[in-house]
């Protein structure tokens, strides 16, 4: 006896390729000829006889060629729906295993990264700008407690440096070597805010160094950038992360003159950039220095910000008075030496010296301070008066004998002649000084070898330093003698 199957309507099993999954409860389809017909793993006659095998099915010749028939319209039907579905699973599984996609996503990650890095450093920079003037960055003195009082001189060094809003001059404060004026203006600056403070050091006189030291108390440095705005810059497209090509001098004043700007519209008042030991600059490079001068008038023509240069005696006041930026010159303070009463009472009542020693170091040291605290650390190491009086006159004696060495007698013939007047008056005018000199390079020479020394502001030339005096009374004296000694002869 013949079976009669069921009738198997296979043209409407496989449709479209979504149907696929819902097919096994329809019309009794087995799983696996769904699944694997639509995932491309076996082909529609392999999975007939899957078919035949779970349904246990006998079918004769011509049923089994109607059955092809109805595989071949359902693969027909589906097969493309079913090579892009295995296209897509397959190309998905490349990507997610292939060197090519490893690299995508490391390049996603890293420039994430490097953004949220760049963002970051950018924050802290900024943060670090601000308290550059907001905290000051005037670093303080050592032992404050036994420096001299210097009251007076205070109070005008801390209004220099606290101007009114409308300030629209620069200041300097000047003085020979070793007055003490750098001790004075940190010890005043580190009270207040906003006062950015540049100590110049003498390698530091390139503009490039000089542009670090700046950069070194402004706390910058150059803003981060992303990485591939980098690479879009030197490939010539424009973004708006761009390189910063200007010298780094240009970089650093910019970005002063941006904080500054702010800080003065916080306060009320413009801050201070204080430019200490300029000298070195005058020396080395007076180029710079000019440079720094005619911002420092700019910067007061505009309101941003108050200069204030901080000077030995000498090259660097004469270089800057005589340029036309000289004019928006405010208030200068020149720092002296001590007087007796102040040099006694530093030695006596702050360093417990006793009175007679106290008179004693003042007379070959002055009232420079410098000199004052030389002479007490070598009190403090047991030394004795007349050997430390003897070691101050041997430095002096050394700088003579270097002008000894100047040429065509000039020494003997300028030198001697004014340093004889000027023993006797004390002091000189710069007219009668480079009238004795005779030529003005002849007035710099002696100038340079710090025999004597020009108090610009009041335009007299007076001895560098009390050591310096003393030797100076030695060698007129022994001149006097030996032309002494020579008439008696004749």
């Amino acid at each position: 006896m013949t079976s009669t199957a069921a009738p198997i309507h296979l043209h409407r099993l496989v449709p479209r390729l979504s149907h696929v999954a819902t097919v096994r409860s329809t019309f009794f389809y087995p799983s696996h000829y769904c699944l694997s017909t639509a995932m491309g793993a076996q082909s529609p006659w392999t999975a007939l006889q899957y078919f035949h095998h779970d349904m246990g099915l006998q079918h004769t010749a011509s049923k089994a060629s109607k059955l092809r028939y109805a595989i071949y319209r359902t693969s027909s039907t589906a097969g493309p729906s079913v090579k892009y579905g295995k296209r897509t699973f397959a190309g998905l599984k490349r990507l997610s295993l292939s060197k090519t996609s490893c690299w995508v996503m490391a390049l996603i990650l890293a420039t994430g990264s490097d953004m949220i890095y760049t963002y970051l450093m950018n924050r802290k920079r900024e943060s670090s700008l601000e308290s550059s003037l907001a905290l000051g960055s005037v670093p303080d003195i050592e032992d404050a407690s036994v420096l001299a009082p210097r009251t007076s001189l205070k109070a005008s060094i801390s209004s220099l440096l606290q101007p009114a809003f409308d300030h629209g001059q620069y200041g300097m404060i000047i003085g020979n070597h070793g007055t003490g004026k750098t001790t004075l203006v940190r010890g005043v600056a580190h009270q207040h805010a906003g006062i950015l403070y540049v100590d110049i050091q003498p390698s530091g006189i390139t503009e490039q160094e000089f542009a670090e030291t700046v950069a070194k108390a402004l706390h910058f440095f150059p803003r981060s950038r992303v990485w591939f705005n980098m690479i879009l810059s030197e490939l010539g497209i424009v973004t708006h992360d761009v390189e910063d090509k200007r010298t780094y001098l240009v970089q650093v004043f910019d970005e002063f003159t941006r904080q500054a700007m702010r800080y003065r519209k916080k306060t009320n008042r413009p801050p201070v950039l204080v430019l200490d030991n300029i000298n070195l600059l005058a020396a080395g490079n007076p180029g710079l220095l000019n440079i720094l001068q005619d911002i420092a008038k700019d910067a007061a023509d505009d309101g941003l910000f108050i200069t204030i240069f901080v000077a030995s005696e000498g090259q660097a006041a004469r270089q800057m008075l005589g340029r036309s930026a000289w004019s928006r010159l405010g208030k200068v303070i020149v720092v002296e030496d001590l007087s007796k009463e102040e040099a006694l009472y530093y030695l006596c009542n702050q360093h417990e010296k006793h009175p007679h020693i106290a008179e004693a170091v003042y007379e070959f040291t002055g009232g420079r301070i410098s000199f004052l605290n030389t002479a007490l650390a070598h009190l403090n190491s047991g030394n004795t008066i007349p050997g430390i009086r003897q070691q101050f006159l041997n430095a002096g004696r050394e700088i003579f004998t270097k002008a000894k060495r100047m040429p065509n007698n000039e020494f003997k013939l300028v030198c001697l002649p004014l340093a004889r007047k000027m023993l006797a008056t004390g002091a000189i005018s710069y007219e009668d000084f480079q009238e004795l000199a005779g030529t003005p390079t002849t007035a710099n020479n002696l100038l340079a070898i710090k025999i004597f020394t020009l108090l610009r502001y009041s335009n007299m030339v007076v001895f560098e330093s009390k050591p310096i005096q003393l030797v100076a009374q030695e060698v007129v004296d022994d001149a006097s003698r030996g032309w002494r000694s020579c008439l008696s002869l004749v």
